[in-house]
This record gives structure tokens, sequence and C-alpha cells, in this order.
């Protein structure tokens, strides 16, 4: 059983999402769904996937991870994946769902990871660069982009560049989003985590 937690205090977009996990759910895995709605669960590991705005997050077992060799030696791993929705038709949100699904009930293993990651449609090359996350991840922590560049000796050109590859590939429509985005996972107390960009 997947359990599910939409964060949001739009009911529309709490029922409309509901709605939609629903209907690509039956026809795709066919899996049991718990939506898990109450505000005190907001910080509950019982959640397999959490939607926050723009932000999916999908928590997996050791066993169950994309990239085993980005594990620590904690059991868990969490996922964030993009969920930026502006620009997309009722089927592109749909795919979403669908990927996000798959992912979540997946049973990985390490050597078959790749594999199976290509097999729901997730490119190489649309993923972030390591520089990519250090910029998201020190942007999300507030630092500027001439302190970045200093921290990461680099150029301010080479650090905006940066930014704007991982912006584009997590499909954020604007600074403020991708901030929110990049300030979640930075504050969000997990070392363990890795991005997937749909």
């Amino acid at each position: 059983m997947l359990k599910i937690l939409i964060v949001s205090d739009d009911i529309y977009f709490m029922k409309g999402l509901e709605s939609l996990i629903f209907e690509v759910n039956g026809g795709l895995i066919k899996k049991r769904i718990n939506f898990v709605m109450s505000r005190k669960y907001v910080a509950s590991n019982d959640a397999n996937i959490i939607f926050r705005g723009c932000l999916a997050s999908v928590r997996m077992k050791k066993k169950e991870c994309l990239w085993p060799s980005e594990m620590s030696a904690s059991n868990n791993m969490t996922l964030h994946i993009p969920f930026s929705c502006h620009d997309d038709n009722l089927q592109g949100i749909m795919g979403k769902i669908k990927k996000l699904l798959l992912i979540a009930s997946m049973d990985h293993s390490g050597s078959a990871a790749r594999e199976k990651y290509k097999s729901i449609g997730l490119k190489d090359f649309m993923q972030l660069s390591t520089t990519e996350s250090k910029v998201m991840l020190l942007i999300g922590e507030g630092h500027n982009t001439e302190l970045i560049s200093k921290m990461l000796n680099r150029s301010e050109k080479t650090i905006n560049t940066h930014y704007r590859n991982a912006s584009r590939k997590l499909g954020m429509v604007n600074r403020i989003e991708f901030y929110r985005c990049a300030s979640f996972i930075a504050n969000s107390g997990s070392k363990n985590w890795s991005i997937i960009c749909l």
C-alpha cells in the first residue's frame, strides 16, 4: 500500500490531485492507495509520497534506491522530485503522476536500478550534475552568487549557468519557485537525499 500525503491549504488542489492520482493508479499499477490528509502527519515518516507545492518527496528503503552509490549508512533515502505543472496540460500532469507512482512502488536492486529508471522514462541528461546540485543546495541555504562562486572556486558567470541549467531541468518557472524548492531540500534535515527530474 502507498501512503500519500498532500500538504496544501488549497482544498481544490488537494481534491484535484487526489482524483488524478486515483485515475492514474486505476489504469496503471492498481496498488492500494491511502491518503493521509491530517495536518498532524505533515512531519510523519509514514507517507511514501509527500506532495508540497512544486515538489514531491518519495521515501524509499535502501534496497529500493535508484542510486545506491549515493546512499549513506542509513536504511532510508528521500528522493525529491520537482512537481511543477504550470506549463503542462492534463496529460502531462498525469504522466508525471504515473512516473511518481512507479518510482514509489518499484522494488529496486543495485545493478538493475539504472535500467529500471530508464524504463519509466527518466533521462540521464535531464538529471542534475553534482555541481548543479551543490549550487542549488547553497542557494537554498541562502547564499548569493558571489559567495557561492568563492566557495566553489568558480566564476559568477559559471555559477549562474549552473543555476539556469538546474532551474530548467527542475522545470521551475521563476527564481522564487526555485528558491522555495532549494530551501526546502536544504533545510529538510535529511542528509540522505537525491533529486530526480521527471
